[in-house]
């Protein structure tokens, strides 16, 4: 009799065909879904961008109004300008300020029968005159100001000036405390829609591209501009976010999970041998950086990271100080309380270090009882202010060590960035400061300056 051998594992080949059967269905589920959900999503993307277009022209006007009304509310201002009539505080403080502060490029005070009382402009903008700016539409945007509008709101509008569009904002000027229009009196600002401009709209707004055009303005993707005349003088286009593409590298990301799963039937064990490798790799990363016993950054990264400082501190032009600290007599205390005594002394030395620095301040031991700190943006005033705090509280802060009370003290140097091409040479100043406070007594700091350390009057 023939004995029937039944197969009680499933063979490569059967695990490939199953997989490639799942995946497939899959792929055919994914596709269809993914087809079904383009063209709408598309389709919101395009109502969405649209909208958010709308919504930040508007945010910017209501930010203008309010601009504008804190000084057409102003008593002061319509005396200055109206009644005592002083160009040159006008020019400073309703011409010059609101273009240099605000970012405008136009400022209009007009008197009644559409006079002009003052104008400040851009220097880009020098060639602007206030006729010309009123026949591009201004005095119907001054007549719809004027008629049946509320006191307290003001009226906007684009211009076109030699080519160029313009955002002009126009309002009365108020009584302050009756909160009644004064009548023909107006104050009116303008801002060029420039494509400086329109970046910051694109930043704020997140309108990717942000552009204005002048011709072939229906476009899909696009805002469209009117004149107080109702003309039509160009759109604001962006580049329309399509989800689709998007979507994507989704798809892709669907694909790589199937072909992870279909990998870890067959090697279910590689997830926990990448564990533990990423958490091998971060215990090597902790000890390459940072000293094992006070868990400050040890030499090496420290080193690094103050040449990063170094770099930035000299591009940016400011300010950085750096402290090199030494332990007093720190032998002595190996020596009379032994090496673990010693290392208590150093946990405690470093927990009072970091009671007085900021959370942008570095600390690194660069060996033995000797330890650094890069202070970014500092002066010699607020160095030397650090360096006191430390010395003062170590000083009143004693180690108990088998219930004796030990006093601890540290020498500080002081070196301060000018045009040390290294950090290195920066450390090796501040190393001399400390050299000289611990020839003047210890417990005391000394900065390096103009290659000398010289002494802290507070000290």
């Amino acid at each position: 009799m023939t004995r029937l051998i039944v197969q009680q594992f499933v063979s490569s080949k059967s695990v490939i065909s199953i997989i490639s059967w799942l995946l497939s269905l899959m792929a055919i589920a994914l596709l269809a879904c993914v087809y079904y959900f383009l063209s709408t999503l598309d389709n919101l993307a395009e109502s969405e961008l649209k909208q958010r277009a709308e919504l930040a022209l508007y945010i910017e006007n209501e930010h203008h109004e309010d601009i504008l009304s804190e000084y057409a509310f102003w008593n002061f201002a319509y005396q200055k300008v109206y009644v005592d009539f002083d160009p040159e505080w006008v020019e400073r403080n309703i011409g010059q300020y609101l273009l240099d502060h605000y970012e405008f490029d136009i400022s209009i005070a007009i008197a009644p029968g559409d006079q002009m009382r003052a104008m400040s402009v851009d220097e880009q903008e020098a060639n602007l005159t206030y006729e010309q700016i009123m026949d591009a539409g201004l005095s119907q945007l001054l007549t719809a100001t004027a008629e049946g509008r509320e006191q307290e709101e003001s009226l906007n509008g684009y211009l076109k000036l030699n080519e160029d569009v313009y955002y002009f904002l126009s309002g009365h000027f108020v009584e302050e405390f009756t909160e009644q229009p004064r009548p023909g009196h107006y104050l009116v600002l303008g801002i060029k829609v420039d494509q400086e401009y329109l970046d910051k709209l694109s930043l704020n707004y997140q309108l990717d591209d942000l552009v204005l055009v002048t011709e072939g303005t229906s476009l899909k993707n696009s805002l469209l501009l009117y004149s107080p005349k109702g003309e039509e003088l160009g759109a604001l286009t962006w580049t329309p976010f399509v989800p689709s593409k998007a979507i994507l590298p989704k798809i892709a990301l669907v694909f790589l999970s199937l072909l992870v799963i279909s990998i870890c039937i067959v090697r279910h064990l590689l997830k926990k041998e990448q564990q533990d490798r990423k958490a091998y790799e971060e215990r090597l990363y902790r000890e390459a950086t940072t000293d094992s016993l006070t868990k400050v950054k040890n030499r090496r990264y420290f080193m690094e990271l103050g040449r990063n400082e170094l770099r930035v501190h000299h591009y940016r032009q400011k300010g950085m100080c750096l402290l090199f600290m030494d332990i007093d007599h720190f032998k002595s205390i190996n020596d009379q309380y032994g090496h673990r005594a010693g290392d208590q002394a150093l946990v405690h030395f470093v927990t009072l270090c970091k009671q007085n620095l900021r959370k942008s301040d570095i600390i690194g031991r660069i060996g033995g009882e000797e330890f650094a700190v890069v202070l970014p943006e500092a002066d010699i005033d607020a160095a030397l202010e650090v360096a006191q705090r430390i010395q003062d509280n170590l000083r009143d802060s004693d180690l108990l060590i088998n219930k004796q009370r030990l006093k601890m003290t540290v020498s500080i140097g002081i070196a301060t960035l000018s045009n040390e091409p290294s950090f290195e040479l920066l450390l090796e100043h501040a190393d001399t400061a400390m050299y000289e406070a611990k020839g003047a007594g210890r417990d005391t700091t000394r900065f390096y300056k103009h290659g000398i350390a010289v002494a802290n009057s507070a000290s």
